[in-house]
């Protein structure tokens, strides 16, 4: 149980320590990849809250530890969910800019 908790202890630890080096800076406009990237750490994210309830269930985490992962997961999964929000608006802002300069064009332009 105490290496359960040590290699879950230490991939989150990797996973925390790494997450600044692979956040992008935020972009002025949100293209469908970075969308696919947002969407693919939510999953993620999403995954390892499920993760370590499985584990607290299985009875490989103490309540303390798994009340302090799951804080943490939670943390990360409400940004990445933040950011997702804010170019999925920014992207909708720019997709309706684009369609009021199309209606308000000449027929014959």
């Amino acid at each position: 149980m105490g290496a359960a908790l040590a290699l879950i202890a230490a991939g989150l630890a990797i996973a925390f320590a790494l997450w600044p080096l692979l956040k992008r800076a935020p972009a002025s406009a949100a293209g469908p990849a970075e969308l696919g990237e947002l969407a693919n750490h939510r999953d993620l994210a999403m995954q390892d809250l499920r993760d370590i309830d499985f584990d607290r269930d299985l009875g490989n985490l103490l309540p303390e530890d798994h009340q302090a992962l799951q804080t943490q997961a939670k943390r990360r999964a409400v940004d990445i969910l933040r950011q997702l929000n804010e170019r999925e608006q920014r992207l909708d802002a720019e997709i309706e800019n684009a369609v009021s300069r199309l209606r308000s064009r000449p027929n014959g332009a």
